[in-house]
């Protein structure tokens, strides 16, 4: 993910701990409907047909009957089939395109029916286990015509398996391009032996990547290869060899120790495959520290992997085009990037590869560069997190209808970003939507993220269908031209396309009239949804909001002189629009004398607005917290007064102190709002006694500070003091200037902070008052606040 967190490459790794078959329960418990299509997917025109399979009903089941809902909800048809036609099968032809469901019940005499439905059991990694009932089975109607040939290949999916149902299911989406990963050494991820190329130093072995690039190609697929794991051989640390740090074998995440031997690999590498692929990633999401289970090592050594690596490539392949290695959206990878092209790195890649959602070049990326004149690089997501929803998230799992919508919102920022590519993350299901509060609530790090569901088989999902819909409205290419402003209320773009000119447009929250867009059609116009279905340009026809609208064949002229807009922006930069970062004050005289003794703070210095309430989980809270706090900038230090009104105070934690009642402080002691130049602390109350942790420390580029304590210890050289009267908690805190290197005193010079206040009150971390972003949810010092210095009157 491209996350702060890691990528969530999970394919496969707890798979064998995942008990995923069918199990019929109840009545009729030995019959099923099962689809004529191994993927429920068929075109306008066809019969939608099932049969039916194991067991027929007892004599006492009168009928079979299937109801159809569109992907609204909204009943469409209701066919019952009697028990004379059970041998031909039950039948419903749509009348329009779309994505719906059918759930089927046994019927008796009486009018009682039962739900013919599926089940599953998943087994967590705790040996916690449960059934999943599944009644619904997923339908997909798509317009009967074919994807037009294209020279591009700008749309595809990511894979790691040779399984011909994956490419099945990506030539029904539409896609035409291909990530495949070559594993010089083995990743962790559940990998089976024949995936890794060069076990043994001089070794290969090409039978598991040769079947994908053969199939692949076969198919008509473009090729994009990421070049990813350290053998152990080669590691500068085969003694973490096994040790799976998320989902990645610790010792593949480092550059290897003879630089030799990774150029000597490539070079068989693109020989072997010279005549089918030209697009290469270095690596998997490196990062500064800290920021990706996927790169362990140093900016530095990736530097080296990345120059050598693109004068081996180009040397044999002059054509090819060599990317770095996919970068998330938060400060961990734009520090990365920074550090890179500091060294020169930006001569030795050719694109810019991003990972996650809503990742834009345009967020720092492209700021960057300019600092070190190395671009603006062409853009494009390799790994596109399009509907991924996992235990790494803090908001609630969201609908069918709400992840489809997040997805084509987020995909027509990446064109209007101009990304070049985009390449989907990934085709089916790890584990099923429905299944991951129970993944949650027993600590299995997991995700969804398919187009298609894989259990209880494999089926659609909706955003399969407004994909696919997407690909064969645009022609399988699509370039940004125009943003447009259509009404308060919407969002619309101008898009270049394969089948013409194409506006696009949506509203969030507001209905829509459909003449809103009348002013630019063109008698070959045609006005459709994002499943296909015709619409009327009627003032009377409303569109609902969540969903997006294809207008074909607009009037040019009329867009051209249309007003410009520029509302499509990503949700981070739209919370940075609605909240600017605060700024308080900042004392320049010292708040105590000793964090033993009383507090001197006057009215003005107490920071107690900008507090922001950011819920941790997915229950409603009905929470009293509430804070203030003081800093002041002296001679002896960063002295901090925080004053925490909680009814109830929960410390349990013996190292995520954090998950307990707690308090977080962040500066950014470069002030270069880039991770790698911030300093994070946690202080807490335990049973034990007061904590002082260090959970980031800025980088020391080498020196040994004195009086400085590292990342991921106790802050050795903060004093602290924390009491607890009644509800409230005190924290009073003096941190030296050494703690913060290399932020030096300066008695008139303003900080950038940011300060959380963790709450528990027995069942987990369940909010957080937060002034300033950028810890709780990222750590990015791009998004502290400013603490102006104030002189005490």
């Amino acid at each position: 993910m491209a996350f702060v967190f890691c990528n969530v490459r999970l394919q496969r790794i707890w798979l064998w701990l995942v008990l995923g078959f069918v199990l019929n329960r109840g009545f009729c418990a030995d019959t099923s409907m099962e689809a004529d299509r191994p993927i429920s997917w068929w075109k306008m025109g066809e019969a939608v047909r099932y049969r039916m399979t194991g067991n027929p009903p007892d004599s006492g089941t009168d009928s079979i009957k299937g109801v159809v809902t569109n992907s609204s909800g909204k009943e469409v048809a209701a066919i019952s089939l009697a028990r004379e036609q059970w041998a031909t099968g039950w039948s419903w032809t749509p009348s329009e395109t779309g994505y719906y469901e059918v759930e089927f019940f046994a019927e008796n005499k009486e009018g009682k029916k039962h739900p013919l439905q599926r089940s599953f059991w998943f087994r967590a990694p705790n040996g916690a286990t449960k059934e999943f009932h599944h009644s619904r089975r997923g339908i997909a109607v798509l317009p009967n015509n074919e994807f037009p040939p294209t020279a591009t290949h700008q749309f595809g999916f990511a894979t790691y398996s040779s399984n011909p149902e994956d490419l099945m299911l990506a030539q029904l989406v539409g896609f035409n391009l291909v990530r495949l990963t070559a594993h010089w050494g083995p990743d962790g991820c559940g990998m089976v032996k024949d995936e890794v190329i060069e076990s043994t130093k001089g070794n290969y072995n090409w039978v598991g990547f040769d079947r994908l690039v053969d199939m692949y190609t076969a198919a008509g697929f473009q090729i994009y290869a990421q070049i990813y794991g350290t053998p152990y051989w080669a590691s500068p640390h085969p003694e973490k060899a096994g040790t799976i740090n998320i989902c990645v074998d610790a010792a593949t995440a480092y550059a290897p120790v003879d630089m030799k031997d990774w150029t000597r690999f490539l070079e068989v590498l693109v020989q072997r495959y010279n005549d089918r692929i030209r697009l290469w990633e270095i690596g998997n999401e490196p990062a500064m520290p800290g920021g990706s289970c996927f790169w362990l090592d140093t900016p530095e050594n990736y530097f080296q992997m990345l120059k050598s690596g693109y004068e081996t490539i180009k040397k044999n392949q002059p054509d090819s085009e060599i990317w770095i290695g996919g970068l998330g959206a938060n400060s961990f990878y734009h520090a990365f990037y920074d550090r890179i092209l500091s060294l020169g790195g930006g001569s030795y890649f050719d694109g810019l590869s991003l990972h996650g959602s809503w990742n834009s070049p345009q967020e720092k990326f492209r700021d960057i560069e300019k600092r070190w004149n190395a671009g603006p690089k062409p853009a494009f997501n390799s790994e596109w997190h399009a509907v991924l929803q996992g235990n790494m998230q803090s908001g609630p799992v969201l609908s069918e209808e709400a992840l489809a919508f997040r997805m084509m919102c987020d995909l027509m920022h990446q064109l209007k970003q101009g990304m070049t590519r985009t390449i989907l993350f990934e085709i089916k299901n790890l584990v099923e939507r429905e299944t991951l509060d129970f993944c949650i609530q027993n600590k299995w790090f997991v995700h969804s993220s398919g187009l298609f569901r894989k259990r209880p088989q494999t089926e659609p999902r909706l955003p399969a269908v407004i994909l696919s819909n997407f690909l064969i409205t645009s022609g399988r290419q699509a370039a940004f031209k125009k943003e447009i402003a259509l009404s308060p209320h919407s969002m619309a773009v101008e898009l270049t396309t394969a089948q013409g000119p194409l506006l696009a447009f949506w509203s969030e929250k507001e209905p829509l009239a459909a003449d809103l867009v009348k002013e630019f059609t063109t008698p070959q116009s045609r006005l459709t949804d994002w499943e296909g279905r015709a619409r009327s340009f009627d003032a009377t026809e409303k569109l609902e909001p969540g969903k997006l609208y294809y207008l074909s064949q607009p009037n040019i002229a009329k867009l051209d002189a249309a007003s410009p807009a520029d509302k499509l922006v990503s949700p981070r930069q739209a919370e940075r629009q609605s909240r600017p970062a605060p700024t308080g004050p900042l004392s320049t005289a010292k708040l105590f004398d000793a964090v033993n003794t009383s507090p001197t703070v006057s009215g003005e210095m107490w920071i107690t607005k900008d507090w922001h309430r950011v819920a941790l989980t997915r229950e409603t809270q009905n929470s009293s917290l509430t804070a203030r706090a003081a800093l002041a900038s002296t001679p002896q230090g960063l002295d901090v007064v925080v004053e925490v009104t909680d009814p109830v105070h929960v410390q349990k934690e013996s190292s995520a102190w954090w998950s307990g009642d707690s308090v977080q402080i962040a500066l950014d002691c470069e002030n270069s709002g880039l991770a790698g130049g911030n300093t994070e602390f946690v202080f807490a109350l335990t049973e034990q006694g007061p904590v002082a942790w260090k959970i980031l420390a800025a980088e020391p580029h080498g020196n040994i500070p004195a009086m400085w304590s590292p990342s991921g210890s106790a802050a050795k050289f903060v004093e602290t003091h924390i009491v607890r009267n009644g509800e409230i908690t005190r924290y009073q805190i003096r941190i030296p200037w050494s703690e913060l290197y290399p932020l030096i005193y300066d008695a008139g010079k303003p900080l950038h902070a940011a300060l959380v206040i963790n709450n528990n009150d027995g069942k987990g971390r369940a909010e957080c008052l937060e002034w300033a972003a950028g810890i709780s949810r990222s750590k990015d010092p791009a998004q502290y606040g400013t603490l102006k210095p104030i002189t005490n009157k």
